[in-house]
């Protein structure tokens, strides 16, 4: 072998070597003797890695479809109201009384009878696309007296009316009765009228 051919080995090898570590000392990596191994990913479910022969393989678990709420058909709001069918009338209040103010009826501890007339107070909720009619009576062993007619609005929430009478002469127990246009009856309230003083 010749010294010039001699020259040529430390040059290739230090060409060779050197040139792999000032590449990744360049980059900011590690020789690919201390890599970490490469990862792969695929779509879906990461794959559990396999069991050794001192581990069980795991049984695989299932997941049960949850189990879906009943739909409520029709929201109520609050509960203490009742909920409108849309086909009838509804009476909410029923009062008695000798005089009304401002739309509403005037408390009384007692009832008299006077000259004055007597007041069927109601309050009625009409849902129905027509107005309707009520009927206010005052009823006694049979006697009935008043036969007022009412008209309740169509659509109405809190229709405020009142029948009054001044046939109620004869004191006693009394009914106030109210019904629909049919004699459907939807209310009745019974009172003691007294003497007069």
């Amino acid at each position: 072998m010749t010294i010039r051919s001699m020259a040529w080995i430390p040059v290739v090898a230090l060409g060779l070597f050197g040139c792999s570590r000032s590449d990744d000392a360049r980059v900011g990596k590690e020789p690919l003797a201390r890599k970490s191994p490469v990862v792969v990913v695929t779509a879906g479910a990461p794959t559990p890695p396999a069991p050794t022969a001192t581990e069980p393989k795991a049984a695989p678990v299932i997941k049960a479809a949850p189990e879906l709420a009943p739909k409520s058909t029709k929201k109520t709001g609050n509960a203490s109201q009742p909920v409108l069918t849309g086909d009838a009338l509804v009476v909410k209040r029923l009062v008695v009384t000798q005089s009304i103010e401002q739309r509403e009826p005037a408390a009384a501890s007692e009832l008299t009878l006077s000259d004055e007339p007597l007041y069927a107070f109601i309050e009625v909720v009409n849902p129905t696309e027509t107005a309707e009619h009520v009927f206010v009576t005052f009823e006694q062993a049979g006697k009935s007296v008043g036969h007022v007619k009412l008209e309740v609005p169509a659509k109405s929430s809190r229709w405020r009316t009142w029948g009054k009478t001044r046939q109620v002469k004869q004191p006693g127990e009394w009914v106030a009765v109210v019904k629909t246009q049919d004699g459907k009856e939807l209310s009745r309230k019974s009172f003691t009228l007294q003497p007069r003083n």
